[in-house]
């Protein structure tokens, strides 16, 4: 028994490994820039430490995140390997691997049998849906959170009758508070942790005080989220993001909103077969004042699995004398789903109207909740060896769909040129162009460079960030007046802007004039300060003028 179940466990990390690990392109992409490769408080383990007073990252407070812990993480990497993006991207399977074995674990815990506790585990492997979280750096909160979340679960299920007093009590007290310093979603966790007090207590709870008595575990963790409450309240000073999405809309629309987001959720949560940046699905969805098909079934399809979790929570409730396991496992698997979903609802405001990363923890609840009605269903149709050969052709054909997939996706999320090609096909968004124009700048493609910048500015030629690529360009082609004409001009609309102070250090430098250069670096440090490209600029101009000094 010992040796199938190493042997399971070693097959789910090799394949969780073989379909994300990066073996050629590692780049950072999308948010990865903002949050990772520019954020100066990952410079170093001591500025990280410093992260659990700031906002995350410190220069933009608007945003409203608290996430010291993944900063941290992120800090550990880069005092190891610099900002090599492939360092961080192998931190980030890893931790996914660590996850599928602990999803494992917990299907064991449901009394899934070996069987269907590795199907579990190997189709939350294998989602597509997973690849935003584990395949860009920035998807890191996620992937901690959820970590920490299932590992306080699986504390938590072993509390003896010591009660909170348990060391099971308190090390899932801690955990939960790491998943909570990882990403803010992770408070929901202690709503999922309730459930799981009610429904899987062994022996059944007689009555409903001692069903109200089996919750008294949870003190430490609701101390812990009073906790957390105070401190990310003190750090920000705020609750929501200052750019909500609906922050302003009215009733009426935020609730036709959320109906078509409940839509894609669902969408997504079963056949992920396109898969995009947020961009897209903000086109596709959009803010919606009035009914639409999306809507109304979004609100059909939530509404009747609250039913049902609803209908198997009393069930089990009503008839503590004759648990059921199975029906037990449903009760906390809808909570896995439903709980996690609510953070990105918008019920409550938050700045992005749709992404796939928001899917992740809710996606664990789905999983269980597919094999246990695959698994009662087959036991329903077929006979105990038609079962088996049924369930292995199942699952390893949506395991097999599922791999495929998510490996092309991570190798677009690891190569932000293959990300922004992609984006493309679906969307004609200034946006998709310009970070295109960007990836290939970096790697000093220039002519397809100036091929996006043209899409971009014929979109909106006054673009600020279509005209900064221009000007990069410029720099790169050699034209030194042309570059610093359109940084001059860039500097006009907005005096503030500390990049474009570093793009014209940079064309100073390239011009021989290092005096020039690193004043110009010294505006965009005072504008960014602790920003490692500006500040590494104006050290090498400084390096410059002393060896040039007579």
């Amino acid at each position: 028994m010992k040796f199938r179940r190493g042997a399971a466990l070693f097959f789910l990390i090799l394949v969780t490994t073989v379909v994300h690990w990066p073996l050629d392109r590692a780049d950072f992409s999308y948010d990865d820039r903002n949050l990772v490769q520019t954020n100066p408080a990952i410079t170093s383990i001591g500025r990280a430490l410093e992260g659990f007073r700031l906002p995350f990252p410190p220069s933009q407070p608007e945003r409203a995140l608290y996430r010291p812990l993944t900063g941290l993480t992120y800090a550990v990497d880069a005092a190891f390997s610099g900002l090599q993006g492939a360092a961080f991207h192998r931190t980030n399977v890893a931790l996914y691997a660590l996850l599928v074995v602990l999803l494992h674990r917990l299907a064991l815990a449901y009394r899934l049998g070996a069987g269907f506790a590795f199907a579990s585990a190997l189709l939350f492997a294998m989602h597509p849906i997973h690849t935003e979280a584990v395949d860009s750096v920035s998807g890191r909160s996620e992937l901690l959170s959820l970590l920490f979340s299932v590992g306080a679960l699986l504390l938590f299920l072993r509390v003896d009758a010591r009660g909170w007093r348990s060391p099971a009590a308190l090390g899932s007290a801690a955990l939960y508070a790491l998943a909570c310093l990882s990403k803010e979603s992770g408070s929901v966790m202690l709503a999922v942790l309730a459930v799981h007090a009610v429904a899987l207590r062994s022996p059944a709870l007689p009555n409903p005080h001692a069903r109200l008595a089996a919750l008294r575990p949870l003190a430490p963790h609701a101390a812990v989220l009073l906790g957390y409450i105070l401190l990310r309240s003190l750090v920000l000073g705020r609750f929501s993001p200052a750019a909500a999405v609906l922050g302003d809309a009215d009733l009426s629309t935020r609730f036709w909103t959320m109906g078509s987001v409940f839509w894609i959720d669902f969408v997504q949560l079963i056949a992920p077969l396109r898969l995009e940046l947020d961009f897209y699905y903000q086109a596709r969805i959009g803010i919606v004042e009035a009914p639409t098909t999306d809507a109304l079934l979004g609100w059909a399809i939530l509404v009747s699995v609250v039913a049902a979790a609803i209908g198997l929570a009393r069930s089990q409730w009503r008839a503590p004398a004759d648990p059921r396991p199975a029906r037990a496992a449903a009760v906390c698997a809808f909570a896995l789903l439903l709980f996690p979903l609510f953070p990105t609802s918008h019920a409550l405001p938050i700045g992005a109207l749709f992404s796939e990363r928001f899917l992740f923890a809710p996606s664990l609840g789905f999983v269980l909740l597919a094999t246990l009605a695959g698994r009662a269903l087959l036991r329903r149709s077929l006979p105990p060896r038609g079962v088996l050969v049924a369930a292995t052709l199942l699952t390893g054909s949506l395991a097999l769909a599922g791999a495929v997939r998510s490996h092309s996706r991570a190798l677009e999320w690891r190569d932000a040129v293959q990300l922004w090609r992609g984006a493309q096909l679906h969307l004609t968004d200034k946006r998709a162009y310009t970070n295109l124009a960007a990836a290939y700048l970096e790697r000093g493609e220039l002519d397809l460079a100036a091929a996006q910048i043209t899409r971009a500015l014929e979109l909106d030629p006054h673009d600020v960030a279509s005209l900064g690529n221009r000007g990069v360009l410029e720099l790169q082609s050699g034209d030194l007046d042309a570059a610093t004409e359109t940084f001059e001009a860039l500097l006009k609309r907005d005096p503030g802007d500390a990049l474009t102070w570093f793009n014209l250090g940079q064309t100073a430098q390239a011009a021989g004039d290092p005096e020039t250069a690193a004043s110009r670096f010294q505006r965009a440090v005072n504008l960014a300060p602790g920003d490692p490209r500006f500040q590494q600029a104006l050290d090498t101009a400084r390096k410059q003028l002393t060896s040039n000094a007579p």
